[in-house]
């Protein structure tokens, strides 16, 4: 179902739709993650219909280039101008109580080698329910690298975050976009 992006030939997903009212135009990052959508109805040209929602995505880039950049480079859509580092992961309790991860491909946390469906026994050297629900599930928004110790399948593994994903440097006069590699 996941794959990481890095082993991916493309870094994003365009999809046209046609339907009986309207012309999309859905585009998500290399592992299928959303990341926006625009229709335009469908009027006697289907081909002008689909240039004109191509159109949008096309300003979208103009708006958005830090987020573009991200995407066609990357294959993540950070969020241009936000200046929080994200590992792109999230944490959730199920019905059974345990605590599970939700990895997104690409990201630190990916790299790092957590993965989807990994349940969290411990976080930072403590079993997470010593936290609570609510504070361990924060943590997956913090920034901040943390240590697990999660069961996947029959095996007990450590995963520790490294490198956080970061799309901009904050200087004096706003956000400046750092290059990772040439685009």
């Amino acid at each position: 179902m996941f794959s990481d992006c890095a082993a991916k030939p493309y870094d994003a997903i365009v999809r046209l739709t046609v339907s009986g009212g309207d012309v999309g135009l859905a585009l998500s990052d290399c592992a299928d993650w959303p990341v926006d959508e625009w229709h335009v109805a469908r009027g006697s040209d289907v081909r002008a219909d689909a240039l004109g929602a191509f159109f949008r995505l096309q300003t979208w880039r103009r708006e958005r280039p830090w987020t573009a950049y991200e995407l066609f480079a990357t294959g993540l859509a950070f969020e241009d101008g936000n200046q929080a580092k994200s590992y792109f992961y999230s944490l959730f309790k199920t019905t059974d109580g345990q605590m599970r991860a939700y990895v997104r491909p690409g990201g630190g946390a990916y790299a790092a080698g957590l993965r989807t469906n990994d349940i969290v026994e411990k976080l930072d050297g403590r079993y997470w329910w010593e936290y609570g629900t609510f504070q361990t599930q924060s943590r997956a928004y913090d920034g901040k690298p943390h240590a697990f110790v999660v069961k996947r399948g029959e095996r007990e593994l450590e995963v520790v975050l490294r490198e956080p994903f970061e799309s901009c440097t904050e200087t004096g006069s706003g956000c400046v976009l750092q290059h990772r590699a040439d685009p």
